[in-house]
């Protein structure tokens, strides 16, 4: 009897397990629904794995694993979705139950889905397939019957593209930039010389150790900057506009002054920018972001990417609000004479379609416009595409970047370089840092853009610091219209700025008590794209006190007369051009001096004193800079001034194996005004070195002594180039153009210091270092001549 009871109360006991078993799977499958409807994928995956233990062969589970899977942010959860789908399409049910724990089919879906994942592993034909068995299932009223219809061209487009591979290079950053986390983004200065990106590492104070996502459990999002050291990156810092939520980077202004960055605003996304306040010690500052103005935020709608010409006059971005072509369009606004932003104006549906286009970027030369979309042909997802602005047409049709620059993932975010053979990017690859790490991709099939990156280092002696209220002006010779205004960085005193070909601009440096500097430049029409460096030190000026002139014996600016022996205050001078037109008049002081401003030694002017005839054949007069004017009796009471002759430009060149190939390297007009001399020698490949026995050297370092003997100073402009054929001697043709250029400096101070000539009496005014030539052909060897004329360094002196 006791017997019977025990069996009964142990058959009810294992009732009661199975029972609390079975309640305890349905809770696990309702939570896991759950979570992936709240897009928590990555936390959903245990509870389904726990489920398939015990039931593997259910197509329901092995259904919404697979989705759990190809949703993840983590690149291995994507790939592992494609076994579960594969699973999930043995059993497939037109009437699939959602949310039903006992529902063991999976719905049609699956074959749409297990399409997806066949197609990221490049089976396109297996990938067609599945996406048409798809379309058997539904009609024109499913939500997804327009996307099956372009993930199957997708793949009739993808299996013809890997077949095209483009001529790429890729380049991951390195360790000291990417992390074990996931690093994106990437927004880079047009000099190259900083990144920024976005990533979603611990912080090195730990300060995030708590701040994580409930979605994907990924620390929140922060913005982190790594500088480039001779093609080595540094160690990232992170950016003083964190916050406990998530920034991400979009991109960079040209003149490297504003970021755009995206927030999320609750269940939609708004752009914000931030502006750069100080730089100082290599730590940069900037502002609180701020919502960009106009309509650009639209409170409905989300707002994803933005990109600003580097005229600061257009900017580009992304929308999916009311009233465009598909999902997220491209807009554009214009700046307002006001500085305000115009309303945006969406670009067309020659650039958008009825699906998405995102990750809009503008190239620095203001013309061709980079982004993505999965409605133009793509491989699969987003693609890379470019549209070129031409004038009277608009912008072309987009074209596809190709294959490998485009994959069979989402690409997004594409930054490139002035001369559109570099780009930058994030990928997940398996020999990468971490889930996405950014890597430099070299283009090297790419045509070069036809433009010039004017970059500089602006510093006084014995610093590297630019001095206090340096500035750049750049102006349009054309015109006279301002191209821009430029800041050097405190960091490093340098600063980069965009030149259109085809046009002369006219530079102004100038700083606080340092004298002007200007010069002329000219870009030739449909040249390759160059880099010009400039090392600028400026001279500073001589600083009046009340009781000297410190650092100089300049004499005082003005004339004096006297009549008859007697200096007479209030008689009036007038200043006339050469043709008799009244440029000034000024009255004589107690001591019958006068003054005028700002006269020119190398324009003619007339002195008339009217009726009265002050004493002598002649006045000496001395202009704001000290130099001496000496206006000659022409009549009673007026005296000219007959500028000198000009020099003859002497010219020394040395090394020139055919004068009429090498003379379309030669200065130009624009480089020759007020050059006394100039010398240049052509080197072959890799050379650096000037002879000293050079009879022709020797006589320009004559032409040296003698403009410092009769003018007190000179002047000196040292511009060196290297051709675009690779060097291995030196780690860069911008490596080889440098040493070229100071080299030459100090080959300069040597020799000057050998003549005597103490370092005050000269001023490296202006170093040029350029990349210059046609795009190397690989043919170096073969056609040695189109690239040696590029292989220079010239010496000005003024």
């Amino acid at each position: 009897m006791k017997n019977s009871i025990f069996l009964c109360l142990l058959f009810s006991l294992g009732i009661n397990i199975a029972l609390t078993a079975q309640s305890t799977d349905k809770e696990k499958f309702t939570e896991a629904l759950y979570l992936m409807d709240e897009k928590r994928f990555t936390q959903a995956q245990p509870l389904l794995q726990e489920l398939l233990q015990s039931d593997p062969e259910n197509a329901n589970l092995n259904f919404n694993m697979g989705l759990a899977m190809s949703k993840s942010p983590r690149k291995k959860d994507q790939e592992a979705a494609l076994q579960y789908f594969e699973k999930s399409i043995k059993d497939v049910d037109p009437n699939y139950t959602p949310y039903s724990s006992r529902e063991e089919n999976a719905p049609i879906d699956a074959h749409y889905y297990y399409g997806l994942a066949l197609h990221s592993r490049l089976r396109f034909d297996d990938a067609i397939l599945n996406f048409k068995k798809f379309q058997g299932f539904i009609n024109n009223k499913h939500y997804l019957y327009e996307d099956v219809q372009n993930r199957i061209k997708m793949s009739e487009y993808a299996k013809d593209a890997i077949k095209n591979i483009r001529k790429v290079e890729f380049t991951n950053l390195g360790e000291n930039l990417n992390s074990q986390y996931a690093d994106y983004s990437p927004a880079i200065r047009i000099d190259e010389s900083a990144i920024y990106f976005t990533s979603r590492r611990l912080r090195a104070d730990g300060s995030n150790s708590e701040l994580v996502d409930p979605i994907d459990g990924q620390y929140f999002e922060d913005i982190y900057i790594s500088f480039n050291d001779n093609g080595v990156w540094s160690e990232p810092s992170q950016l003083n506009i964190s916050t406990d939520g998530n920034e991400a980077i979009l991109s960079l202004s040209a003149d490297g002054k504003t970021l755009f960055i995206y927030k999320g605003e609750g269940n939609n996304g708004a752009l914000y920018e931030s502006n750069l306040e100080g730089d100082s010690a290599g730590i940069e500052k900037w502002s609180t972001p701020e919502l960009l103005g106009s309509n650009i935020n639209d409170p409905k709608a989300n707002e994803t990417h933005v990109s600003i010409a580097p005229s600061g006059e257009r900017l580009y971005f992304t929308s999916d609000r009311e009233g465009g072509y598909g999902g997220m369009d491209v807009y554009f606004c214009r700046k307002l004479p006001n500085g305000e932003w115009a309303d945006a104006v969406n670009m067309g549906p020659g650039i958008n379609t009825k699906f998405n286009e995102d990750g809009v970027f503008i190239h620095p030369d203001g013309k061709t416009l980079y982004f993505s979309s999965d409605g133009h042909p793509s491989m699969g997802g987003y693609d890379i595409f470019s549209s070129n602005f031409v004038e009277e047409k608009g912008w072309s049709s987009p074209e596809n970047l190709g294959y490998p620059v485009n994959s069979l993932e989402n690409d997004i975010f594409f930054a490139t370089t002035p001369d559109g053979k570099r780009a930058y990017f994030s990928s997940y690859k398996d020999e990468g840092f971490g889930e996405t790490d950014i890597y430099m991709l070299k283009l090297i099939d790419a045509e070069e853009t036809p433009l010039t990156l004017y970059r500089g280092k602006f510093v006084y002696a014995n610093s590297s610091r630019p001095p206090v209220g340096a500035e750049v002006t750049v102006l349009d010779n054309a015109d006279g219209e301002l191209v821009g205004t430029y800041s050097p960085r405190q960091r490093d005193g340098e600063f980069s700025v965009i030149l259109e070909p085809n046009r002369s601009y006219h530079i102004i440096y100038e700083a606080d008590d340092f004298e002007t500097y200007e010069e002329d430049i000219f870009v030739p029409e449909g040249s390759s794209y160059q880099e010009i460096y400039k090392d600028i030190k400026l001279k500073a000026v001589e600083v009046k006190t009340d009781s000297i002139i410190a650092s100089s014996s300049r004499p005082e600016p003005g004339a004096q007369a006297k009549f008859n022996g007697i200096a007479v205050a209030g008689m009036n001078v007038k200043l006339l051009d050469e043709n008799g037109n009244v440029i000034d008049v000024q009255s004589t002081d107690e001591k019958g001096g006068f003054h005028f401003a700002a006269l020119a030694m190398d324009e003619a002017y007339l002195m008339d004193f009217g009726s009265n005839v002050p004493d002598g054949d002649m006045i000496v007069l001395y202009n704001d800079k000290g130099e001496k004017m000496t206006f000659l009796k022409v009549k009673e009471g007026v005296y000219q001034y007959v500028p000198p002759k000009k020099p003859a430009l002497k010219a020394y060149t040395v090394s020139v194996n055919d004068e009429r190939a090498f003379k379309e390297t030669y200065p130009q007009p624009e480089e020759l005004a007020n050059v006394i001399a100039y010398f240049q020698k052509y080197f072959p490949y890799n050379a650096t070195g000037i002879n000293l026995q050079n009879a022709d050297f020797i006589s320009f370092i004559n032409d040296i002594v003698d403009v410092v003997e009769s003018k007190g100073s000179v002047q000196i402009i040292i511009t060196s180039s290297a051709s675009k054929v690779p060097t291995r001697t030196y780690k860069s043709n911008q490596a080889l153009t440098r040493k070229r250029a100071y080299d030459t400096k100090r080959l300069l101070e040597t020799v000057l210091k050998q003549r005597g000539i103490e370092e005050a009496r000269y001023n490296f005014v202006d170093i040029n270092t350029l990349i210059t030539g046609p795009e190397y052909k690989y043919d170096a060897k073969s056609n040695h001549s189109t690239y040696e004329k590029y292989q220079f360094v010239r010496i000005f002196i003024k």
